[in-house]
């Protein structure tokens, strides 16, 4: 039986890319907090609506929908107010746990950011998924 060799090194592109980014989160610590004071409002405002985003702790917010019909729609409907979403289905997670997935960043503004509530809450309501 012929040996089969597995290359299991990081690429010299992925370690470059962890060095400037572990180089700009030095040089630039507001950049972090910036990130974190985006992805708290988001959280909150979706919370505070009604939308569940579970225990997240990362720059991946869910927004758990748990049908899949409707999460393509809300999708859809967020798309069309100006906002990329990613909806996320069976096969990807378990039947009944669709969700979009919302991905913050530090450079958004906060008319960015009540923008995506809004077209939350409008979308929502329409679908009465709020």
């Amino acid at each position: 039986m012929p040996k089969i060799m597995v290359n299991t090194h990081i690429s010299a592109l992925i370690s470059a890319g962890v060095i400037t980014a572990i180089k700009v989160i030095r040089e630039e610590p507001q950049l972090l907090k910036n990130l974190w004071r985006n992805i708290e409002f988001i959280k909150g405002g979706l919370n505070k609506m009604g939308y569940d985003t579970g225990n997240t702790q990362s720059a991946v917010i869910p927004v758990l929908i748990k049908d899949d019909i409707k999460t393509y729609r809300l999708a859809r409907l967020v798309h069309e107010m100006g906002i990329f979403v990613n909806p996320i289905v069976f096969p990807a997670v378990k039947k009944n746990e669709s969700r979009i997935r919302i991905n913050m960043m530090a450079t958004h503004s906060l008319s960015n950011l009540e923008r995506t509530l809004e077209s939350f809450r409008k979308a929502g309501k329409r679908l009465g998924v709020i």
